[in-house]
């Protein structure tokens, strides 16, 4: 994701919502415009979408990290859905209520007006003049407000070095059949212009730790772990996705977790050593990450099974150390089992392997397009 300028999010993605204020343009000899009127103060809750076309005001709210910002020529505001804390550059202003979706329509409080767009315009200069100016219609439409916005992956090659992973009958070892697949998906992903980071590039071991700090410092949206599985059953086979489930106390307070956070909030432009925000967006990035890391791993598998026609095992809730220290929407591959005869000979074979990083690649961008 490109460098995140929201005060919550990286953000992917996140940065990812941007909405241009549209009202400040010198006039070559004309005399000043009056500004347009803004509502009264008491007002009741309202449409996000039909401020931004009442008040020429591009939109975009990003669905995947819940962002929404809004930029002046001097000052931008960001919020949070369910929050009612919006910054106003490092100042933190408080709404009445909660900004909320209803049947996929966000609401703003009536003191939105006054709070926000009120001190949006105030910011602009006494020689800004302020002009009607209706916005082309392709920038208001609906795909332009509501935007899933993934551009930054990080692909995480398990085992490595000393640490072979699990090994078939035959001798075909985990580590290098994943690290092989994550080449091949970073080069198909990389071709539909994601920018992709491999945790590792070669056969070098790399911690646990130090894969989930990677992902921590990279400002990334999303979050592949892949690897191969293995069964004292020889008949096992299939693929599966693992997410991280609910989360624990002991998990929260984890040192990894608060160290990646810590890691993931250097990344942000917010006011520092606020605990208050901090915990506010934490919750927020467990919420969404919950959510996206569901829809992502039901893409993904679906994909595999039927490019691949491997049996679907389905997806499933683990407490794997990867995912539940990263913060971003995370999944975990089984892309077969070594342990099977005939899985061990297919994911021996660099076709086959190539299927797999395709298919994956395939699940990655029907997620991003949902």
């Amino acid at each position: 994701m490109n460098k995140k300028i929201a005060l919550f999010f990286r953000g992917k993605s996140a940065g990812y919502c941007v909405v241009a204020l549209l009202l400040a343009i010198f006039l070559s000899g004309c005399a000043t415009v009056p500004k347009p009127e803004l509502p009264e103060t008491k007002m009741p809750e309202a449409p996000l979408k039909d401020l931004c076309e009442k008040y020429n005001l591009v939109c975009k709210w990003d669905s995947l990290s819940q962002v929404i910002s809004l930029k002046g020529y001097s000052l931008s505001a960001k919020a949070l859905i369910d929050s009612n804390i919006v910054l106003v550059d490092e100042k933190k202003l408080f709404l009445n209520d909660n900004i909320r979706i209803k049947e996929s329509v966000i609401l703003v409080p009536g003191d939105f007006y006054s709070k926000v767009l009120e001190v949006l315009i105030k910011s602009e200069t006494k020689e800004t003049v302020y002009i009607e100016k209706k916005l082309p219609p392709a920038l208001l439409r609906k795909e332009d407000f509501i935007v899933k916005k993934v551009n930054h992956i990080i692909i995480d090659a398990g085992h490595g070095g000393k640490d072979p992973g699990a090994i078939g009958r035959s001798g075909v070892q985990e580590k290098g059949v994943v690290l092989d697949i994550a080449k091949k998906l970073k080069s198909a992903l990389e071709d539909k212009g994601f920018r992709v980071v491999l945790t590792r590039s070669n056969d070098e071991f790399k911690t646990l730790q130090e894969r989930t700090e990677i992902t921590s410092k990279s400002s990334a949206d999303l979050f592949i772990s892949i690897h191969a599985n293995a069964s004292k059953a020889r008949s096992a086979s299939g693929v599966e996705v693992y997410t991280f489930g609910d989360m624990t106390y002991s998990d929260k307070n984890e040192d990894q977790r608060k160290l990646n956070q810590k890691l993931v909030f250097r990344n942000l432009e917010m006011t520092k050593d606020d605990n208050e925000l901090e915990t506010i967006i934490s919750d927020m990035y467990y919420s969404n990450k919950q959510s996206e890391s569901e829809k992502l791993a039901r893409t993904v598998i679906g994909s595999i099974s039927k490019l691949v026609k491997s049996k679907y095992r389905g997806v499933k809730e683990e407490r794997y150390f990867v995912l539940r220290n990263t913060l971003i929407p995370a999944i975990l591959i089984e892309v077969g089992f070594l342990s099977n005869p005939r899985e061990e000979k297919l994911l021996a074979h660099k076709s086959y392997r190539q299927k797999i990083a395709n298919s994956i690649a395939k699940g990655v961008i029907e997620y991003v397009h949902q």
